[in-house]
C-alpha cells in the first residue's frame, strides 16, 4: 500500500533498456472502478502531447522508481480514448469534501492510498478537528470531482491509523458494489448539485461505445483468464463493446489502444 504522493513524481524505468524513460505526472482516477487505471508521463522531449502508462503494465512501485518492463508500454493519450476520457473528468479526490448521504460533513481528503500491486484506492485520509484519520473506500458511494459521498454508516469505520484499513476493508470483487442497493449507489442530492452518478457511469459506458464502435481490432482480445475473446481484424459493434465492458474495464483499455479506423 502507497500513498498517491509517493509515487507521483518518481521516475519510470524500463526494465528491457534499464534507462529512466520519465516520471510519473499524475495518476489518473477510475471513479467507478475506485481505482487508478493510468500514470501520466513527464518528460522534457513530449511537450507537445500526454502520455500515460496504463497501471496494469507497471511491474513494480518501488521507494525509487516505477518499473515497466518497456518502453512501448507507454503510450500517447490520443492512442487511448478511454484514458483521455478519464482525464477529461479531472478527478483527483484529494481537495474532495466528504459527505455523507444525509449531508453530513466529515472533513476533506488530504490524501489516499492504493494497492501499488493492482492501482486499487484502498483508503482515504482526512482531518476531522485537527485530527488525522482514515476510511476504506469500502464505504464510498461516489467519487465526484469536488464531493465524494459515503454511506451513513461509514463513521463507525473510521481509523486512526493507515494500517487499520487492511483489518476493517473486505475482500475487493466487482461484485461487492454492484450489489448494492440502488439507493445507496445514488445520493439524494438536488440534481443541479449533485455528484456524478451511476447514470454518468452509464454515459461515461456510451462514450467508450460511441468511441470504439466500428474500429477495426489490431490484435487479438483474450479475457482476464486468457481466453480469445474477440480476433484481430474484427469490426467492433455495440454488442460486442458492452460485452467487454461487462467482464472488465482492463478488456476495454486493452481494445482502446489497439484499434483503427
Amino acid at each position: 500500500m502507497k500513498k498517491s504522493s509517493q509515487i507521483v513524481g518518481l521516475p519510470i524505468i524500463s526494465i528491457e533498456s534499464g534507462s529512466e524513460i520519465g516520471h510519473v505526472k499524475s495518476l489518473v482516477v477510475n471513479a467507478s472502478d475506485k481505482s487508478i487505471d493510468f500514470l501520466t508521463v513527464d518528460h522534457p522531449d513530449w511537450d507537445v502531447s500526454v502520455k500515460a502508462v496504463p497501471f496494469r503494465k507497471v511491474i513494480g512501485v518501488g521507494e525509487y522508481a516505477v518499473m515497466i518492463e518497456e518502453e512501448k508500454s507507454i503510450f500517447d493519450l490520443s492512442e487511448i480514448p478511454i484514458a483521455n476520457e478519464l482525464v477529461k473528468k479531472k478527478i483527483s479526490i484529494i481537495g474532495t469534501k466528504i459527505i455523507n448521504r444525509k449531508g453530513q460533513f466529515h472533513g476533506e481528503v488530504s490524501e489516499y492510498y492504493l494497492d501499488d500491486n493492482t492501482g486499487r484506492i484502498v483508503g482515504l485520509q482526512f482531518k476531522t478537528n485537527e485530527t488525522e484519520q482514515f476510511l476504506s473506500t469500502e464505504h464510498v458511494i461516489t467519487l465526484g470531482k469536488d464531493l465524494l459521498i459515503v454511506a451513513e454508516e461509514a463513521i463507525d469505520h473510521i481509523v486512526k491509523q493507515p494500517e487499520e484499513l487492511f483489518e476493517t476493508e473486505k475482500p475487493y470483487t466487482s461484485e461487492n458494489y454492484s450489489t448494492l442497493p440502488k439507493e445507496e449507489i445514488v445520493p439524494e442530492t438536488p440534481k443541479e448539485n449533485a455528484p456524478p452518478s451511476e447514470e454518468d457511469g452509464n454515459g461515461f459506458k456510451e462514450k467508450q461505445i460511441t468511441i470504439l464502435e466500428g474500429k477495426k481490432l489490431l490484435k487479438d482480445i483474450y479475457t482476464p483468464s486468457g481466453e480469445l475473446m474477440f480476433e484481430e481484424g474484427s469490426v467492433l459493434t455495440r454488442d460486442e463493446i458492452e460485452k467487454a465492458q461487462e467482464t472488465g474495464v482492463g478488456v476495454v483499455v486493452e481494445m482502446s489502444m489497439h484499434v483503427s479506423g
